[in-house]
Order: structure tokens, then C-alpha cells, then sequence
């Protein structure tokens, strides 16, 4: 996968969700993930989840989105508001609301949560997600969870580095899913 055959734009069929990359490392341009992403009503967002040396930003524009913020309770944020997660917050987001919600957000670094957003959309766009948008086979959501700063909260961060590590090992002994790993990034 080249730079130049990238799409700015990315839908995942299964959830309704999608992104604009404003400003894509994949495409060469920085370091500084930047996309804008329309969340569909009710949708499920993102699972509770840690990076460690990634700093993330949300901007709501449109709607609200409530976020999970480790131990803390529940934040709701409307139109206008934004939230800044330096590295090591755990974090989640999802859209309540019979409505959609808009964000803007950044990463940085981004381009390995770029690289995982395409691989997780593209799963999906070939049918081999559930009705959640989460991969069927746990080979492959190893294999896209393999390289990048993202565990989920509540399991200890080496236990599912190694299972993921075992994991994507025998997912990349099998060709079909090579293809998941995007060159640009990886």
C-alpha cells in the first residue's frame, strides 16, 4: 500500500461510522494524526483503552459524545467542548444520543492508530466483522492490535501483549492475512 493509493475517506459499513483524515502520516504528511470521524446514533464508539506514549485530542462539533475516563464517572461532552488524554489515560467514547456526533481529533504520534483505524474499517468492509464492528477471527484483530500503542483497560498490559504477540504470529502464517499489516505504517 502506497501513499498515493490511500482514500481520505474511510466508512465502516457495519457500524455507520466514518472518517476524513485531515492530516495523515500514512500519507506522508507529519507525524500528527488528524481526522474528523461522524459517529452514528447510539453508536458504540470506542472501548475503554490505554496508550502509552500516544497524546490524543477530541473536539466535539456536532452532537454529544460521552467518554469513560478510567475509574472516574461518565463525561459528557456537547458541541464546542473538547477533551485532551495525555498518554496513559484510560479512555473510551461512544454516541448515546438518537443523533449523530461529530469530532475532530489528533494523535500524536498517529500513524500506528491511523494504520489500525484503516485495517479495522476494511475488515469490515469485507464482512469479517460482527454486528459490532469487532473482527471475527481473533487472529485479526490481533495481527492490527500487534503494532499499535492501544491496550484495553483492565487486563494487564504484558498478559495482552503476549497473547496478541502469539496470536498475530500465527495470523501472519497465513497469507490472506498479510494483508491487514499496511506497508506505509509497518
Amino acid at each position: 500500500m502506497t501513499a498515493n493509493s490511500l482514500s481520505r475517506h474511510i466508512e465502516n459499513p457495519v457500524t455507520g461510522d466514518r472518517i476524513s483524515f485531515i492530516q495523515s502520516p500514512m500519507m506522508g504528511e507529519g507525524d500528527m494524526l488528524i481526522f474528523r470521524c461522524r459517529l452514528a446514533p447510539h453508536a458504540k464508539g470506542s472501548p475503554a483503552h490505554v496508550h502509552e506514549a500516544v497524546y490524543e485530542t477530541f473536539l466535539v462539533e456536532h452532537g454529544e459524545m460521552t467518554f469513560t475516563l478510567g475509574a472516574k464517572a461518565d463525561r459528557t461532552l456537547t458541541a464546542g467542548e473538547g477533551i485532551d488524554l495525555p498518554p496513559g489515560t484510560v479512555h473510551g467514547f461512544r454516541n448515546r444520543a438518537a443523533s449523530e456526533a461529530w469530532f475532530v481529533s489528533t494523535a500524536n504520534p498517529g500513524i500506528e492508530l491511523e494504520a489500525f483505524l484503516r485495517a479495522l474499517y476494511d475488515l469490515a468492509a469485507r464482512g469479517q466483522t460482527d454486528g459490532d464492528g469487532n473482527p471475527k477471527d481473533l487472529r485479526d484483530l490481533a495481527l492490527i492490535l500487534s503494532n499499535v500503542d492501544l491496550t484495553a483497560d483492565g487486563l494487564p498490559r504484558a498478559v495482552q501483549k503476549a497473547a496478541i504477540a502469539v496470536l498475530a504470529w500465527f495470523a501472519r502464517l497465513k497469507a490472506s492475512r498479510r494483508s491487514l499489516v499496511p506497508s506505509a505504517a509497518w
